[in-house]
């Protein structure tokens, strides 16, 4: 255990000794004979000067009182802080150091191998709850790994982890090419790996992390090294496809738990990941904000249920016409009007694309037929999801528009976190909910179809590899708004190579396949006119 990790052992088990041999003499464990409620007074004096900590800290005083050690009230840990607080405020009161005791304002000198309060943020509160809800700090730390850190669901996962760093040690970090970011956010975490999938940039970034203790890896196989890293916890928020080998290199290293933002890889990998996935006892908590509401009902209860239903902001365009969409601009559809993401997601929330993957997705999460999946337009975006059940009961889960929310409870789980996200009701003028209009968003109806058809699985990917091709030419002005999911149906109509998927190589063999079709659709103008 390091020093930053918790108290050490010597020095804990030391103090234990010393505490049990002087609690014969003294009745409360700090070594010294003096009567113990001249102590308690003296301690109940110096909380006085902080209003509420009596009541926080009531617990300890009662503790000495009663004999009990500091083992018992700071729990097994022994925690260093309480216990030097503790004896620097004994031989105050006994009349042995008063020079040396800390006054209001002052901060406490450990010595090299203590540890300030700041970096126990939560101390505090630890010691105010009872000896059996404590546990050594070093049990909670949870080694995590967080490919695709320098997009916007990964920047957001490091600004959390940040927040937390006693919480979770940073094995790896992956970026597709921001190098300076990577090499900041691996500074800051003190993450062992940095792997950047540009090769181009490889020379960049091992240059901004000269000097730091940082290993650097890069390309396909850097990724997968620090994919295959066996961590608590890891987070996928890779764009694409690209996610899908990664996630797959995850489950294969013994990794319990991923925090999934890469809808893509369940999309394309359908039955094979899960199944993978469930061989090896891992579980995938997803952090998009609706199958996170889902997971959280089914966590609860799984029986009886008649659908989900999955909620859609609708997007910049809700309530447009055709008309209107056939000159949409990409600077229009990159500005969402409730949440913050990133160009390629924006786009295919702007389609309603974006949910069209996530009936796909909850279909294999959740393992749910097709026609018990709802998508229903809701504005606000205040409700995630909700779980209908057969008795006429619906669960709803509600929470504020930030990604942060599902972010932060993924990387607990199976615990909750604490944010400041309150969600006020009272605030919300208004929730509403309406049918998606499927004339001007067909990509819903596309969905469905691909899910009911013969080949469910292999049309899915075909689905994803089309749409990520036209996103990108839409992105570079090349294909207009209306023409992204027209590509994509085109696409899936001229699909003729199906086979059984059994394997990784077989999805990338559809993916690739599906693209040089997307891109021949749209260099020849072979799109369907929306009708």
């Amino acid at each position: 255990m390091s020093e930053a990790q918790g108290p050490n052992i010597a020095e804990w088990q030391a103090q234990q000794q010393h505490q049990e041999a002087a609690s014969e003499k003294s009745g409360f464990g700090l070594g010294h004979s003096d009567s113990v409620a001249t102590i308690v007074d003296g301690m109940k004096w110096m909380f006085n000067f902080h209003e509420g900590a009596i009541a926080a800290y009531n617990n300890v005083f009662e503790g000495l009182v009663s004999g009990s050690s500091l083992v018992t009230l700071f729990g097994k840990s022994g925690n260093m802080f309480g216990i030097k607080f503790l004896e620097s405020l004994a031989e105050y009161f006994s009349g042995g150091g008063g020079e040396d005791m800390p006054s209001e304002g002052m901060g406490m000198d450990y010595g090299d191998e203590g540890h300030h309060p700041d970096d126990y943020p939560h101390a505090s509160n630890e010691m105010a709850h009872s000896a059996d809800g404590l546990h050594d700090m070093h049990d909670a730390v949870k080694k995590v790994s967080v490919l695709g850190s320098t997009g916007s669901i990964g920047k957001k996962t490091v600004d959390l982890l940040l927040k937390r760093k006693e919480e979770y040690q940073v094995e790896a970090l992956s970026a597709n090419s921001n190098f300076a970011l990577l090499a900041q956010q691996a500074n800051l975490l003190n993450a062992k790996y940095a792997a950047i999938s540009d090769e181009r940039f490889y020379k960049d970034l091992k240059e901004d992390l000269l000097g730091t203790n940082v290993k650097v890896e890069v390309g396909a196989p850097g990724l997968a090294n620090v994919a295959s890293l066996h961590v608590d916890l890891s987070v996928i928020a890779i764009v694409g496809i690209a996610g899908l080998e990664p996630v797959i290199k995850v489950i294969e290293s013994g990794t319990k738990v991923i925090a999934l933002a890469n809808k893509e890889s369940i999309v394309c990998g359908g039955k094979l990941l899960l199944k993978k996935a469930k061989e090896r006892s891992v579980q995938i908590i997803p952090i998009d904000s609706e199958h996170n509401a889902i997971f959280q009902v089914l966590q609860n209860d799984d029986k009886c249920v008649e659908k989900i239903i999955l909620t859609a902001s609708g997007g910049p365009f809700l309530n447009y016409s055709l008309e209107q969409l056939r000159n949409i601009t990409v600077n229009q559809a990159l500005s969402h009007p409730t949440w913050k993401m990133g160009k390629k997601i924006s786009v295919d929330s702007a389609t309603m694309m974006n949910k069209a993957l996530e009936i796909i997705e909850a279909h294999h999460l959740f393992k749910i037929s097709p026609n018990r999946i709802e998508a229903v337009v809701h504005p606000e975006s205040i409700v995630h999801g909700v779980v209908v059940y057969q008795d006429g009961f619906s669960f709803a889960v509600l929470a504020e528009t930030d990604m942060e929310i599902s972010i932060a409870y993924a990387l607990s789980w199976p615990e909750r976190s604490t944010l400041n996200y309150k969600l006020d009701l009272t605030k919300q003028k208004k929730l509403t909910f309406q049918e998606p209009d499927h004339k001007c968003f067909s990509s819903l109806k596309l969905s469905m179809e691909v899910l009911n058809s013969s080949s469910p699985h292999t049309n899915s990917i075909v689905l994803n590899a089309a749409n990520e091709i036209a996103v990108n030419e839409f992105l570079k002005s090349r294909i207009g708004f209306l023409e992204v999911v027209e590509v994509v149906k085109s696409t899936i109509e001229n699909f003729d190579k199906y086979s059984d998927i059994n394997s990784l190589s077989d999805i990338i063999s559809v993916d690739f396949e599906s693209r040089i079709i997307a891109n021949k659709i749209i260099e020849n103008k072979g799109i369907r006119s929306a009708e």
